[in-house]
């Protein structure tokens, strides 16, 4: 039985339940369930015809009879129908759910949890569902609901609401987590607990917590809740970046060792929920399963409804992560005891080379640059584009001349087969209850047909006119029963099959087809097709980059802001970090090899945002027929 909270929740869409500090949250997938599921793989390559083998070979061993005949086409028909099923998309959903639902701590690697190399290797979910992306990931929507407390939350409203007005800083919110994961720093700093560690871990900590502190008086996190779409990716990534920074690149603490996950606004995702170790982590649970239908979701609560069939709901009866893993608990105690022994061993190792630092160089510009990256990807290349075409005078032809040439391309081959498979119908069993070898040697007897070239009978004798033994004499079947019912075949409708065959043989279109797709899709040149069939070109074009810099102009405002900052970082990079870690002549030289030819950043850390700008037009400048 439901709690009356769990009904008003359903009824108000409620997507983050305050009091409980639990949200829900939905993960898309899909695209790539074949590759790292072999058993989704073979039902969606599965065949009706292996089916029906994979049940003649079960009972193959079996003494016939009439009840394993009447049972064997049961299973054939109740097979068929689930195989119809799973090759949809409710059918894909229910699929994924049953899986992840029968070994919850296995989904990690069931669903491939994302390298993200931003963000860190975690599930990616969304706070609120985002149907655009479906594009990216896939049709499937697997809801869950997970417990955010322990998360880092890079949006004021929703921090205010899970830690309190009074932790909901960036700073607070860290600290707060850690005292939860028996690690209270406050108290430390407070001096009213003491924490094991050592001075270099202390004195890390303490950097990183200022940095929170100054991310916390930013606009974007400030003007932030669950219903705005203010973008707050580059605040994640940056404090991402500078725990590892903090900690030896990562490879002695990374911020997901400790924090459960973040909470950000994307710039591709939109409102995004990284749950991080969700192989171990028991403080999710899976709650519902469903796809897009006509760009609206549908998701059901109970998994079996999604193939006709009715089950258990998984919102009443899918315990907590925690009951159904009684491991869950110890996994994270060992996860968080593994974080404070690092924490009171860790020591700088001031042997760290030259040439280690020099070698990490190009990350650390990577990393010092991304934000600047991310505001021009975010929406200058599509407003880009979009004047791009709108300003390329023969950009609608060319979308004609090809949604032209893919029309041909589609219809062509049913129209060069049309003969042959006609044939087939006329004179054999038809199409459905032939193989592969047997639609072969019905199209071989055709061509000789059509060729007027002897054939050999069953008594190997050699005859330009057709006769009901040149089927036989192939093992194939012919719907006529005797010779005077093959004559009326071949007078009713062989002549008119052979005549379209030839005269799309004599008008070379198969061979033009062949030479144009070549040209044209393969290697992009240019290709005409006109014939009887139809008529079509393909060529390439040039695409107007002469606005490119206007539309870039009308971006300033954000780009100068974060323009400023980025800098800023880079000049104290260069300035400060690199002639601290950096001081033989080797060492030095090989600083000013790194930027000897970088045209978009100088030795001194002055970006040149117009050689950046210049750069778009070598990107997406034109078509060539194939693209």
């Amino acid at each position: 039985m439901k709690l009356l909270r769990e009904h008003y929740k359903e009824l108000l869409s409620e997507e983050i339940d305050y009091s409980s500090k639990v949200a829900t949250v939905y993960h898309l997938t899909g695209f790539k369930t074949a590759q790292y599921d072999p058993v989704y793989a073979k039902l969606n390559r599965k065949t009706p015809k292996e089916l029906e083998s994979e049940i003649d070979a079960k009972y193959k061993s079996k003494p016939k009879s009439r009840a394993q005949s009447i049972l064997s086409k049961a299973e054939y028909k109740v097979g068929l129908k689930d195989l119809k099923k799973y090759k949809t998309s409710a059918g894909q959903a229910y699929h994924i759910a049953r899986n992840i639902q029968s070994s919850l701590f296995d989904a990690g690697s069931y669903f491939q949890a994302g390298s993200g190399a931003a963000y860190g290797k975690g599930l990616y979910t969304c706070y609120r569902l985002n149907p655009k992306i479906a594009q990216t990931y896939g049709n499937v929507i697997l809801r869950f609901e997970v417990d955010i407390s322990n998360f880092l939350i890079f949006n004021e409203g929703i921090a205010r609401k899970i830690h309190g007005n009074d932790h909901y800083t960036l700073d607070n919110q860290f600290m707060q987590i850690l005292k939860r994961k028996g690690f209270n720093l406050v108290g430390h700093y407070e001096h009213s607990d003491s924490v094991e560690m050592s001075s270099d871990a202390e004195e890390s900590l303490s950097d990183y917590v200022s940095l929170l502190n100054q991310m916390s008086s930013s606009d974007a996190f400030k003007n932030s809740d669950f219903n705005t779409n203010i973008r707050t990716a580059d605040m994640a990534n940056h404090a991402l970046y500078e725990f590892s920074k903090q900690f030896k690149n990562g490879s002695a603490l990374k911020l997901r060792d400790i924090v459960d996950g973040v909470i950000f606004y994307g710039y591709s995702d939109g409102p995004v929920c990284v749950i991080y170790h969700p192989e171990s982590l028991g403080t999710y649970k899976l709650t519902g399963a469903g796809y897009f239908k006509q760009n609206r979701p549908v998701i059901e609560s109970d998994i079996e409804a999604l193939v006709g069939r009715t089950g258990k709901d998984f919102t009443s009866s899918f315990q907590s992560a925690q009951e159904l893993d009684q491991d869950a608990q110890d996994r994270a105690e060992e996860r968080n005891q593994k974080f404070k022994d690092v924490l009171a061993q860790y020591a700088v190792d001031a042997s760290s080379s030259e040439e280690e630092f020099i070698n990490n160089i190009p990350s650390e510009l990577t990393s010092i640059l991304e934000p600047l990256r991310l505001v021009l990807e975010d929406n200058v290349p599509e407003d880009i584009m979009i004047e791009r075409l709108r300003s390329t005078p023969q950009w609608d032809k060319f979308l004609q001349d090809m949604a032209d040439s893919y029309h041909y391309i589609q219809c062509i081959v049913s129209i060069l087969a049309g003969p042959m498979l006609k044939f087939i119908e006329h004179f054999g069993p038809g199409l459905e209850i032939i193989n592969s070898d047997e639609f072969k040697e019905y199209c071989k007897l055709f061509r000789q047909y059509a060729q007027n070239k002897s054939t050999l009978d069953s008594l190997n004798q050699t005859s330009n006119t057709p006769k009901l033994a040149d089927f036989e004499s192939r093992g194939l079947k012919c719907v006529a029963q005797n010779e005077e019912e093959f004559s009326n075949l071949v007078k009713q409708y062989l002549s008119r099959l052979v005549k379209n065959y030839n005269s799309m043989l004599q008008a070379q279109i198969g061979a033009y087809f062949v030479d144009f797709v070549t040209a044209a899709m393969l290697d992009g040149e240019s290709g005409n097709i006109n014939n009887s069939i139809g008529s079509c070109s393909l060529t390439e074009i040039t695409i107007n980059t002469d606005n490119d810099k206007k539309v870039v102009e009308s971006h300033m405002p954000a780009i100068n802001k974060k323009l400023v900052e980025v800098q800023n970082k880079l000049i104290e990079f260069i300035t400060k970090t690199i002639p601290e870690n950096v001081q033989s002549s080797a060492g030095i030289d090989a600083v000013r090899q790194a930027f000897k030819y970088s045209d978009t950043v100088n030795a001194d850390g002055k970006i040149y945002l117009d050689e950046i700008i210049d750069r778009y037009g070598w990107y997406s400048d034109w078509c060539h027929a194939g693209s």
